[in-house]
């Protein structure tokens, strides 16, 4: 694949339990380049020749319309199969993409009381809640390096609504172990 400095599409990556989505999604930008596309070569033949009234007339040179010479040109014809697959070409490169995110799963798919009660199932000390702890913080602390965009293609995957939504699911883990630890802190003070 290649990178483009500037894209000509803006896609969200997106959390939507139980996934992460792209807004719009592949298909709705394939879509948008093939009408695109489809409107672009019908303006064409709405083009009146020089001389004519109506575009559909045949123009003089040849015989043929603007519509018919500018569809014999190789490098149109390319592009317009180019454009049309455009972002079937892109289609694996951005799956990639997303399963780089596969690693943050389990923040919104494990449920966070079931784990949490089979945690308190091995009486966990102070030092297995601060390990905890630490895992979350350090869960957050990728999710923090992750590029807010990421360009491929003709496009830009956006991540940043994604980084929040990650962000607020291990914040919520760690929350859960957080509240536990400090009631267990406060009462070994109160034992002091």
């Amino acid at each position: 694949f290649s990178l483009v400095d500037q894209p000509f599409f803006d896609v969200d990556v997106l959390l939507m339990v139980p996934k992460i989505q792209l807004q719009p999604s592949l298909d709705h930008v394939q879509e948008a380049i093939n009408s695109t596309a489809r409107l672009v070569l019908h303006c064409v033949k709405m083009i009146t020749p020089l001389g004519m009234s109506k575009p559909d007339r045949f123009d003089s040179v040849g015989g043929t319309s603007y519509f018919d010479r500018i569809m014999a040109e190789k490098d149109v014809v390319l592009a317009v199969i180019l454009l049309t697959g455009a972002v079937e070409g892109t289609r694996r490169a951005t799956e990639q993409h997303l399963q780089t995110f596969d690693r943050f799963e389990f923040l919104w798919t494990e449920d966070k009381a079931e784990a949490f009660d089979q945690f308190l199932q091995h009486e966990p000390t102070v030092d297995d809640y601060e390990t905890e702890l630490a895992r979350y913080m350090e869960i957050e602390s990728q999710i923090h390096e992750i590029e807010g965009a990421f360009n491929l293609s003709s496009m830009c995957l956006r991540s940043q609504s994604l980084k929040y939504s990650l962000k607020a699911e291990a914040g919520a883990w760690k929350a859960q172990f957080a509240r536990t630890l400090h009631a267990k802190a406060k009462h070994k003070m109160e034992e002091i």
